[in-house]
């Protein structure tokens, strides 16, 4: 009643393109798991949503996994594009019938749990199937799983919870899939009356690895097959058999154990009697801060390691991977294009500047030390006196600003060049003397900083002059009054 109330039910639709558009569309776009295109999507998730047949999926070429789970579909068709379908999900529907799968070549699972099939059939051709689910049907005799011996690449089958009752299955099932992994036979009621199910099964299929719902470990299929061989006699002897080699399995590892302890203590003694420190594991000095020496260590290690392989011939020499240089090509590398590789352009441009010009004459070289000394003269440095206050008395001192005078004069030593007039003076800029700026007056705009020593008298009267050279001059030099400040 509720598989004809399914079929006749208003909600069931056809599978169309609209449709197909319809259920899929709110899983398009951005964040969703579908494109807009057909061709574009390899993945159709179509489950649970009322189809009552398949189509309309002429325009989904690329599709490899097809979810159709939960519909009332009735039978498989509308596959004849879906030539790169690699998973078909048909679970949960109304199919009694296996047909329609001869367009997809690739196919390698296909779930057909739930539905209605009574006899497996049109799995020809389907080389690739690997996985195929038949849970929850209605197969019952032998002459209802003929089908499977037209797929022999099956290596996981589900036919449980059906109402197979011939043995005879069980020989067929071996001689039809010769790669069989995986069986499920859990819910049929040839299991009722099979004694020693498991073990006969284990000895039956010898690539079987997983059957109903338990593993099948190594020991449990020599204790199965020594049954089928011998009895219980022969599984008792089999499992003291495998007992025994397990002690001695372990005993061989305690062996191995003990020798390796005995052999480290040995190499202790030996390097402890010669005074020899043990070298540091690379573990150890990542650990305690030595990362320098550990990573040090793995280079030198790897390139050990290159070096015996070259050795043994499984790499080439290095001369092979370089190529050879044309003729008459400078193939060092002078120190001045090293740093112009790494030094920024400001830094590069500053040290031009400071580096002294090639191939220089003698006579530049003088004009420039001669450039270098200044030639001091103070004429008419006179001090006036003090002139009174007026009305209010007060006995303030004010001094006159003495003018001062700068000539810098070449002087050029070399005898070629004694017929040179020498250059015009240059007019410096005057400046306040730094003793005659009273605390609460303004600070003249510009300052001179303290540089040549003060040699006129006190008096202001005589001449002198006095050579500093300018990179030996300091601030320490200018000293209480004896000094002025001038440029």
């Amino acid at each position: 009643k509720f598989f004809l109330y399914t079929l006749r039910s208003p909600t069931n639709m056809d599978m169309t393109p609209k449709t197909i558009w319809e259920a899929i569309k709110k899983d398009t776009g951005i964040g969703g798991v579908m494109y807009r295109t057909p061709e574009l999507n390899d993945v159709l998730y179509l489950h649970f949503k009322g189809f009552s047949t398949m189509g309309g999926l002429e325009e989904y070429t690329n599709v490899k996994v097809l979810w159709l789970e939960g519909n009332a579909i009735s039978e498989i068709e509308g596959l004849e594009n879906c030539t790169k379908l690699r998973t078909l999900y048909l679970h949960q529907n109304c199919i009694q019938d296996i047909e329609g799968l001869s367009h997809c070549p690739l196919l390698h699972t296909l779930n057909l749990a739930d539905n209605y099939i009574k006899k497996v059939e049109g799995l020809t051709g389907l080389s690739e199937m690997h996985q195929l689910n038949l849970k929850n049907n209605r197969l019952r005799t032998l002459e209802d799983l003929q089908g499977l011996a037209e797929c022999p690449s099956i290596g996981v089958l589900d036919l449980s919870n059906n109402v197979i009752e011939d043995r005879e299955i069980v020989d067929k099932l071996n001689e039809w899939l010769p790669n069989l992994t995986v069986l499920h036979l859990e819910g049929n009621p040839l299991i009722k009356g099979f004694k020693q199910y498991r073990k006969n099964m284990i000895a039956k299929f010898k690539k079987l690895r997983h059957l109903d719902d338990m593993p099948i470990f190594d020991e449990e299929r020599r204790t199965s097959e020594a049954w089928v061989a011998g009895g219980y006699e022969g599984e008792r002897a089999e499992r003291e058999t495998i007992r025994r080699e397990e002690t001695a399995k372990r005993a061989a590892n305690m062996k191995a154990f003990d020798e390796l302890i005995k052999g480290a203590k040995e190499r202790k003694r030996v390097m402890d009697e010669a005074g020899i420190e043990p070298e540091p594991t690379i573990y150890w000095l990542m650990n305690n801060g030595r990362q320098e020496e550990a990573l040090a260590r793995m280079a030198k290690e790897r390139e050990q390691e290159k070096e015996a392989a070259r050795a043994a011939g499984q790499l080439e020499s290095d001369s092979d991977d370089e190529e050879e240089s044309p003729e008459g090509e400078d193939q060092s590398t002078s120190s001045n294009d090293v740093e112009a590789s790494v030094l920024p352009e400001p830094f590069l441009a500053e040290k031009d500047d400071e580096q002294p010009q090639e191939n220089a004459s003698p006579a530049e070289e003088d004009d420039e030390t001669a450039s270098r000394t200044a030639t001091v003269t103070q004429e008419g440095a006179s001090v006036e006196g003090v002139h009174d206050s007026s009305a209010e008395g007060e006995g303030e001192t004010q001094t006159e600003t003495a003018t001062q005078e700068e000539t810098v004069v070449r002087e050029d030593k070399n005898d070629e060049n004694e017929g040179i007039p020498a250059p015009p003076p240059v007019q410096r800029q005057n400046f306040t003397a730094m003793e005659d700026i009273d605390e609460d007056d303004e600070q003249p705009a510009q300052q001179a900083p303290p540089a040549l020593k003060h040699v006129a008298s006190a008096s202001g009267q005589g001449k002198s002059k006095v050579v500093v050279d300018i990179d030996d001059l300091t601030v320490d030099d200018v000293e209480d009054d004896d000094y002025e400040a001038v440029d």
